[in-house]
């Protein structure tokens, strides 16, 4: 029997959705490894199939893939691997992978040409001190404002990516609840910081 609570964790781990969790789950008799690889399966042949009209199929992470699957291995690992590079790409977000505790510049590398867009976001906190306690809550931040290595990351992706465009992604936590300004400040930091990325888009 496949509960709701099962569905939730897949959903959690991979980012699919309901109704590919439950369907995975109950195909994987309720292995999680298994449901994950089902996951996978589905990807590869939803990339096939957009293949044949010239369209590549790109998964988008959040920070939920990282949960452990194995003392060694987190749900990303897996889908990495089970996933045909002929017919799934990545659309790598930086964010969710700090977020989550992730090396970001290893899984660029590990990623390689299979990284085909990157979202950009910086992540760290408005308040402005004390700066010993208390304890601050990290959000989305403007590029440049928070403490992502982002030059770092970009260094990465140019040298060892396949990386054809860069969205400039925001969360909501906007300079005076405004998405303008944060975007204007973000793009022209783009365009200081990362040699080539003046026409980047945004999100």
């Amino acid at each position: 029997m496949i509960s709701a609570k099962d569905v939730k964790d897949l959903r959690e781990r991979t980012g699919a959705g309901m109704m590919d969790c439950k369907k995975a789950l109950t195909e994987a008799d309720g292995d999680i490894e298994k449901a994950i690889d089902a996951v996978a399966e589905r990807l590869n042949r939803a990339g096939e199939a957009l293949s044949r009209y010239g369209v590549r199929l790109l998964y988008h992470n959040h920070n939920a893939e990282l949960q452990k699957v194995a003392e060694d291995q987190t749900a990303l690992d897996l889908l990495i691997e089970k996933t045909d590079p002929a017919y799934v790409g990545f659309e790598l977000d930086t964010y969710w992978i700090a977020d989550g505790g992730g090396d970001v510049i290893a899984l660029i590398n590990k990623l390689g040409s299979r990284m085909a867009m990157w979202h950009i976001n910086d992540r760290g906190c408005r308040q402005q001190g004390p700066f010993l306690t208390p304890i601050l809550k990290e959000d989305s931040m403007e590029l440049g404002r928070g403490n992502l290595p982002l030059e770092k990351f970009y260094e990465t992706v140019r040298a060892n990516t396949a990386v054809r465009a860069i969205v400039l992604e925001t969360h909501r936590n906007w300079i005076d609840g405004d998405p303008v300004k944060s975007l204007t400040l973000s793009g022209e930091w783009l365009r200081k910081h990362l040699p080539g990325t003046g026409q980047a888009g945004s999100r």
